[in-house]
This record gives C-alpha cells, sequence and structure tokens, in this order.
C-alpha cells in the first residue's frame, strides 16, 4: 500500500467530496427557488439531490486516478455467486423488517421534532418528473454511491490499515451514521452501516451492501407511498406484527448460515 495514504488523508478527501456535493446541491435548490415557478421547485429539489448525490464520488474517483490506483479494486467491485446471492437476499428482507420495527420502538421513545419530520414532504410526488428524479436517487444513485465511498473506499483501506475488520467497520458505521445528520435516525442507521460492513468485508464485494441498502430505500418509499394499505397487513398497533417479525428472523437466519456455510472470505 501507497504510504502516502494515510488515514487522515482518506477522511479528508471523504469529507472534501460530501462538503462540495452538499455546496452544490444547495447551489442548485437555491436557483429552483429563485427563478422556478412554484409547481416546478419541487423538481429542482429532486434535481439537486441527484447532481448532490452523483458528484460525491467525482473528488474521490479522481484522487485514486491521480495515485494511479485500481478504482475497482479501491471501491471493491467484485462479482458474487448465486448462492451468495440467495442469501443476500434472504438475509436482506429479514434484517429491513427488524431495523423497521427498531425504528418504530425509537420512535415511541424519542419522537422526531418536526424539522425533522417536514422532511417527508421531500415524498411528496406532485409530478412524474419529479418522481422519477427522486425514486432514482434513493434507490439507485445513494446506494451504489455510498457504498462505493464508505463499505468500499473507507471500510477496505481501514481494514488494510488497521488489520482489524471490525474496528473497520465499526468507525466506517459511526461516520457513515454522522454524515446522515439525523440524531433521530442515528441507531438504525449505525446497526444497518455494521450489517453492511460486514457483508462487504464477507464476500469482498459492495454488491451485497448496494442490494440490501436499495431494498431499504425501496422498501421505506414504498411504505411511505402506500401508507394506509400496507400499515392494515403489515402492522399489529402501531408496530411489526408478531408475525411478520417471526418470519423475519427466520428468513435471516436462514440467509445467515447460507451466507456462513464458506469459512473465512466468499470466494
Amino acid at each position: 500500500m501507497n504510504q502516502t495514504l494515510t488515514v487522515r488523508r482518506v477522511f479528508s478527501v471523504i469529507i472534501i467530496s460530501i462538503l462540495l456535493s452538499m455546496l452544490i446541491s444547495i447551489a442548485i435548490a437555491a436557483v429552483g427557488t429563485v427563478y422556478a415557478k412554484e409547481v416546478n421547485q419541487n423538481l429542482f429539489t429532486s434535481l439537486s439531490l441527484l447532481v448532490g448525490q452523483g458528484f460525491m464520488i467525482v473528488p474521490i474517483a479522481l484522487f485514486l486516478v491521480f495515485r494511479k490506483d485500481s478504482l475497482v479494486e479501491r471501491f471493491r467491485i467484485r462479482s458474487i455467486s448465486f448462492n451468495t446471492g440467495v442469501a443476500i437476499i434472504l438475509l436482506s428482507v429479514g434484517i429491513i423488517v427488524l431495523i423497521d420495527e427498531l425504528d418504530r420502538i425509537v420512535n415511541s421513545l424519542l419522537p422526531m421534532p418536526e424539522i425533522f419530520a417536514d422532511m417527508d414532504a421531500l415524498l411528496n410526488f406532485d409530478s412524474m418528473g419529479f418522481a422519477i428524479i427522486s425514486v432514482f436517487t434513493i434507490v439507485a444513485v445513494a446506494p451504489v454511491l455510498e457504498e462505493m465511498i464508505f463499505r468500499g473506499f473507507l471500510q477496505k483501506f481501514l481494514e488494510e490499515k488497521w488489520g482489524d475488520p471490525t474496528r473497520a467497520i465499526m468507525v466506517t458505521s459511526l461516520f457513515f451514521t454522522l454524515v446522515h445528520m439525523n440524531p433521530f435516525w442515528a441507531i438504525q442507521i449505525y446497526l444497518l452501516g455494521i450489517v453492511l460492513g460486514y457483508l462487504a468485508w464477507k464476500t469482498r464485494s459492495i454488491l451485497p451492501g448496494i442490494f440490501l441498502h436499495a431494498l431499504n430505500n425501496g422498501i421505506a418509499l414504498i411504505f411511505f407511498v402506500a401508507k394506509d394499505s400496507v400499515d392494515s397487513i403489515y402492522l399489529w398497533g402501531k408496530h411489526v406484527s408478531p408475525l411478520f417479525l417471526l418470519l423475519a428472523i427466520i428468513i435471516l437466519v436462514i440467509g445467515f448460515k447460507q451466507l456462513t456455510k464458506t469459512p473465512g472470505q466468499l470466494a
């Protein structure tokens, strides 16, 4: 490993990338606020998120290209076997249901203030263009790029630098949580980050994490858009139905056993 690639430098590159992407998002949203008609402001907002998310990877990729590092290797882009893929699907479904119940428990103990709850207004799809861009950003762009940055670039480097996967996963998950800047989702995001980190380390690929991340975001969108229909089947009071929780645990255990059949990291 190139000795000039230090922990401080890696974190600095990521922080700069995140700050620049935020500035770009704010600039595009501001243009929409000033020049767009009221009906088009949501479209500018969704565009700001899409462009901002997309730009986040650019400084990191340029940094690696300048160093003549392999982007495929650094971002941990690697195919997985069919059996591993099946295990990931099962594990992901189980994890998402359990994380959702944890989210409901946390919200019942620590109700989210209105300033954070108002973020849901961004998902009120008032036009087809706004809906398409928002769904694409949330379900595709964000999972792919965030996994490349956090479980690929950052966690892989920390694993190699420290020689301690557990420490690398926990530190990466903590940073991943802080970047989301919502203390009322911190526990859920941190635990999800640990699972994503474990999958990346176990399979030596970010593809499982991308799938879990995208599925989690996609299901959250479906629950928001079709809330009344879903709640009548899925919930028991204000919590996930015990039947769905039991099924989630069973599916999670089956998926985890399948994933760990091969000792060590999977080929």
